[in-house]
């Protein structure tokens, strides 16, 4: 089975792993997920071992019931864990979110890549998920009150995000050699 190429994942992980403080530190993985996965599926398929310390979902209108599902129990799960949500379907819209998915911690605001780097580093730096204010592109949660921090620029050169192909984080077959994404 063939699922959609989570490009926009791997150009996050690419970037990421362009630091070499985080890409030691660090164990990215990307998981992807159909339009008919329910929230039961995605929780047993996250959540069965042993919880990530961040969980960071790329948000569409399709999946945002159910992601924040899966916020809630990983809440319940790791209570100190980072839940980080980015895409179209939340940028800039974080006191929305917040009050209807109090298990939100931080909602990207615009291109993520940078945002993400930006994100691992304060954790791995051993801030607090409530003290971001550096971090410009976010919005997060403080005392029960969203914190939104400075418009972040566009990235204007391509060139400064590395390819995820390149840099081996986004293989196109599988061990077997067979094609892991659909073609469309």
């Amino acid at each position: 089975d063939t699922v959609s190429m989570p490009l926009s994942l791997g150009y996050i992980k690419a970037t990421a792993y362009a630091d070499p403080g985080i890409r030691s530190a660090t164990d990215i993985q990307i998981c992807s997920f159909r339009g008919s996965d329910t929230s039961s599926e995605i929780i047993h398929a996250l959540l069965t071992q042993e919880p990530p310390d961040i969980l960071a979902f790329s948000v569409f209108g399709w999946n945002l019931h159910r992601f924040a599902a899966v916020a809630e129990v990983y809440r319940q799960l790791r209570p100190n864990g980072w839940v980080v949500m980015g895409g179209t379907h939340v940028a800039n819209q974080a006191e929305r979110l917040c009050r209807l998915f109090p298990a939100i911690d931080i909602v990207a605001n615009g291109e993520g890549e940078f945002i993400f780097r930006d994100i691992l580093q304060a954790y791995l730096g051993g801030c607090n998920k409530t003290e971001l204010e550096h971090i410009s592109g976010i919005s997060f949660q403080r005392d029960g009150q969203v914190v939104t921090t400075p418009e972040r620029a566009r990235i204007a050169n391509l060139d400064d995000i590395p390819s995820p192909f390149l840099e081996g984080v986004l293989p196109y077959r599988d061990k077997y050699g067979k094609a892991i994404y659909a073609v469309v």
